[in-house]
């Protein structure tokens, strides 16, 4: 079986790494890591017979698959958790044939979980075995671990005069690899901002117009965030990973008008025990997202 999957391969994808005629395993060890396991050397997680993989994809993790089923009982949680919520509308307002707009960001928000969750399942599985995983993947995946973990997710409680959005923001853009920017101060002895301690805030984040670039450690290739107004979102997509931005609130896009973040409006159905959450972008507030390109080994 080994020896006919070794032919399968180099006949159909020549770029392939070269494979055992008898191990069943690669001869060259697995580019991106650890991803796929312990085992560097191991095809399909050593089970030619059921799996086969031809191009080298890397594999969804374990947490990376209770993240997606979690996102998939999270969206029918909300869904339930709003046509109750209607009903209850219904009773006290008979005559009313419109849904709330509160109620119909929770319904969107539940369509978005949804779609997200399947573009991130496409995007993982289309990585091969010669790039690590994009940085738009590796902000949407890292936003998440956080929102799966209720204990990592309470160093961002948010407390009196301590807006804890931007803290979020930065700590998950710093896990993905990449060089956020800090927060600045308009220094009057000398004339001129200088770097201050601490993450940039949400009003620093609204305010920048322009594209700017963040060093990534991952792949040693710069990422850019470019900022995306509402209008310009039919030409120009909001991309997954990047930074939505409100005048007073930041949150990371996880794609399809997802965004996770601390702070904000939960949705109805809602109740995770997490600061962090999960909301379809405002349908009324004023935003822009930063999109980020992908950033090529």
């Amino acid at each position: 079986t080994a020896h006919q999957v070794f032919i399968w391969v180099t006949e159909t994808d020549p770029d392939a790494p070269p494979m055992g005629d008898s191990s069943g395993g690669w001869l060259s060890h697995d580019a991106t890591g650890f991803v796929d396991g312990p085992n560097l050397y191991a095809y399909v997680k050593e089970n030619p017979w059921t799996a086969w993989d031809p191009h080298g994809l890397r594999a969804q993790t374990k947490d990376e698959s209770q993240i997606i089923q979690k996102l998939h009982k999270t969206a029918s949680d909300i869904r339930r958790g709003s046509a109750k919520a209607f009903e209850n509308h219904r009773k006290l307002h008979p005559d009313s044939k419109e849904v709330p707009s509160e109620l119909q960001r929770s319904f969107d928000t539940a369509t978005a979980i949804e779609k997200s969750a399947k573009s991130i399942q496409e995007e993982i599985a289309s990585v091969t075995d010669k790039e690590r995983d994009p940085v738009g993947l590796r902000v949407t995946l890292e936003a998440l671990k956080v929102w799966n973990n209720p204990e990592l997710g309470k160093q961002f409680v948010h407390t009196p005069g301590n807006s804890t959005c931007n803290s979020f923001v930065d700590h998950v853009l710093t896990k993905a690899g990449l060089n956020t920017p800090t927060r600045v101060n308009w220094n009057p002895l000398e004339g001129r901002l200088l770097p201050s301690l601490g993450p940039q805030g949400a009003g620093e984040w609204h305010e920048k117009t322009h594209p700017f670039i963040m060093g990534d450690r991952v792949t040693h290739a710069p990422a850019m965030f470019t900022p995306v107004d509402q209008k310009n979102f039919v030409t120009q997509p909001p991309t997954m990973g990047g930074v939505v931005s409100y005048k007073q609130h930041v949150a990371i896009h996880a794609g399809d008008h997802l965004q996770i973040g601390s702070t904000q409006t939960t949705p109805h159905g809602y109740d995770q025990g997490n600061p962090i959450s999960l909301i379809h972008t405002s349908p009324t507030a004023s935003f822009k997202i930063f999109n980020v390109t992908p950033s090529k080994p």
